[in-house]
Order: structure tokens, then C-alpha cells, then sequence
């Protein structure tokens, strides 16, 4: 995706043009689902996470966007919370300034998300800036561009006096660093979290489910669930469970930590 075609999806967020392109892809899953029916699930997390938002944000939920890209969960979280005191952060800087100008009431964080404070090379997916992360992919997914940004942990910006009702992380692998930097907040303000995750990310970072699992389930306090699961009402599941998720043909990129009572 072009920096042009991401400008004018950016533009198209939280308008009725955003309506009829997701109109557009939900007929394009459709054909997909007819040919691969064991992608069912996959493709219908986007829908599940937006009947899954309207469920626990409530309008004065603080929520945090971790990997806003150009906005469209962020719209989503200030329509149902207007009266929460959001943050969103985003490192590459050109969406950063977007993220800015079409959401004046979100505080905006030009910076990367991890487990301690450091300044590091960002690779930028220059086809598809959504792909951008921390560690350069293993696999060939595009260009990338090399750029330097700030890295710092989510407890350390958050204010002490906002309290967190929804974290949503998306860091293209760093999804464990980016929580293991949220201790403060995830043992005081017990947020509802969703967290995108999956093997190829992981590997990238040295990391596995299993590492993911045991921070959540054992060290957080949080039950852990796919989003068909959670809708569901299904048990939380095992590490054995979120190991098989992330195996074609995938259960979830996308996975409910719900903290316990």
C-alpha cells in the first residue's frame, strides 16, 4: 500500500466510503471462506472485534491503541467512549501526524512500546507500512526502511491518574514486551485487553506462545481466549490451546485477555 492509497484510507476513516469498503471486504471473505473453510475464523475477527468493543467500552472507558496505524479502532474507541481520555501511539511519524490532525481529542505518541526505554531502529514496511515493526521480518514481506524511534514502556506514559479500561496491542510480534511494560497497569487498573499474536511475529522476536501465556495466565492474573472463544463463552485457553491457534489453518491473529476476578 502506497503512502498515497494509506493517506486516502486514512481520510476515509469514519466515513460512509469506510462503510462500503468494509461492505467490499466482507463479500471478498465470503468467496475466500467458500474456498478455504477453515479460514472462517480468521476472517471474521474483524467483526468480532467491533461487536466485541460495543460490548465492554462503555462512554466514559479510557482506551489505549497500541499500533493505531491509520485509526480505524481508534475511531471506534472515541464514538462509543467520548467522554474517556484516550491514547493512542504509533512510531512512524508521517501516520503519527494524520493520527493528530483527524482525532484532536486522542493524546498522540510518536514512539514504539516495549519493556524498557531505549532509542532503536524501526523497520518501516515501505509497501505496506502495517507490516512495520521492531525486529525486521525472518520472511520477505517487502521493502523496509530503517528508521530511528523512541522506545518506551506504556506504564512510564500513561499518567498515574488515568485509569486504563481497554488496551488494544498490535506491535507485529513485540505484543509481550509492549504488556510486560503495562505491569502497573494491568495489576491496578485491570483493563480488558486485546492482543493480535502469531508464530512467524513471535519467532521474530525470540519469543513464543508459550512465554505469552505464562506473563497473562500465571504473572497477570488474566484468562485467555480467542475472539470465537469469548463470544462463545467457551473456557480459557490452555497454553496448549493458544499453541494450536497460531497452526494453518489459524483459529485467531487476534486473541480476549480478560482479567480475573
Amino acid at each position: 500500500m502506497s503512502r498515497r492509497y494509506e493517506r486516502l484510507a486514512s481520510a476515509m476513516v469514519g466515513t460512509p466510503l469506510q462503510t462500503v469498503a468494509e461492505k467490499v471486504r466482507v463479500v471478498k471473505n465470503g468467496r475466500t471462506i467458500r474456498q478455504e473453510p477453515g479460514l472462517a475464523d480468521v476472517l471474521a475477527e474483524t467483526r468480532r472485534t467491533y461487536e466485541l468493543m460495543a460490548k465492554v467500552i462503555r462512554p466514559d472507558t479510557t482506551c489505549v491503541d497500541v499500533g493505531a496505524h491509520l485509526g480505524v479502532m481508534l475511531h471506534r474507541m472515541v464514538r462509543l467512549a467520548p467522554q474517556g481520555r484516550h491514547h493512542a501511539f504509533e512510531p512512524v511519524p508521517y501516520k503519527a501526524a494524520w493520527l493528530r490532525k483527524k482525532f484532536p481529542s486522542v493524546t498522540v505518541h510518536e514512539m514504539a512500546l516495549a519493556d524498557q526505554d531505549a532509542t532503536e531502529t524501526f523497520h518501516l514496511n515501505t509497501g505496506s507500512s502495517a507490516l512495520s515493526a521492531l525486529r525486521r521480518p525472518s520472511e520477505d514481506h517487502g521493502p523496509t526502511e530503517a528508521i530511528t524511534v523512541p522506545v518506551r514502556r506504556l506504564d512510564d506514559v500513561i499518567p498515574d491518574d488515568v485509569t486504563v479500561g481497554y488496551l488494544k496491542v498490535d506491535a507485529i510480534g513485540a505484543e509481550l514486551l509492549v504488556l510486560k511494560g503495562a505491569e502497573r497497569i494491568l495489576a491496578e487498573d485491570r483493563p480488558f485487553v486485546l492482543f493480535e499474536a502469531s508464530k512467524e511475529t513471535l519467532d521474530n522476536f525470540d519469543l513464543t506462545a508459550a512465554q505469552v501465556h505464562d506473563h497473562l495466565a500465571n504473572k497477570a492474573g488474566y484468562d485467555l481466549f480467542s475472539l470465537r472463544g469469548w463470544h462463545a463463552g467457551e473456557p480459557p485457553l490452555t497454553v496448549e490451546r493458544l499453541e494450536q491457534a497460531m497452526i494453518f489453518p489459524f483459529e485467531a491473529f487476534n486473541y480476549v485477555a480478560l482479567p480475573r476476578p
